[in-house]
């Protein structure tokens, strides 16, 4: 009889401890790659409810970004050190305020930062390093604020 008790106690705490395994999983914190996938899920939605010609995608509604989405997005670009802000923006010309693309144009014009040519000497990032400080970064999220806000 006292074997059987025994036994019946040890599964029902391993039990417990399955429980309770449970609902500490439910408490822990999310992953990057969790949260970045719930942004996604967000996105592609704001698209689908704004896509009147069914052309958008998913990466044409940053201007609809949640508050949640900005405060992650800035804490992870300031746990980026400056140097590698900077090599990280460097490796997309076509964002760069000299780029075709940023200027306005329908086309390259033989001007400004290009994906094939590099970069022009008068841009920013044409120095092979450089670095992208802290303020800089609360200054591009502060603006995206106001932006969404407007």
């Amino acid at each position: 009889m006292k074997l059987k008790l025994n036994k019946s106690v040890d599964e029902l705490k391993e039990r417990l401890d399955t429980i309770e395994e449970v609902a500490n999983n439910d408490n822990r914190e999310e992953t990057d790659y969790e949260i970045e996938a719930k942004f996604a899920k967000l996105r592609e939605a704001r698209a689908k409810k704004t896509n009147a010609h069914g052309d958008k995608t998913y990466e044409d509604v940053w201007d609809e970004i949640t508050q949640e989405e900005l405060d992650y997005y800035k804490r992870k670009q300031l746990e980026t050190p400056p140097e590698q802000r900077y090599q990280h923006k460097k490796e997309h010309c076509d964002f760069y305020d000299s780029s075709w693309s940023m200027r306005g144009l329908n086309r390259y014009d033989g001007q400004g930062c290009n994906q094939f040519s590099g970069c022009v000497p008068h841009c920013r990032y044409y120095p092979e390093e450089g670095r992208i400080e802290d303020e800089e970064v609360l200054g591009w999220f502060e603006n995206k604020r106001r932006r969404i806000l407007d």
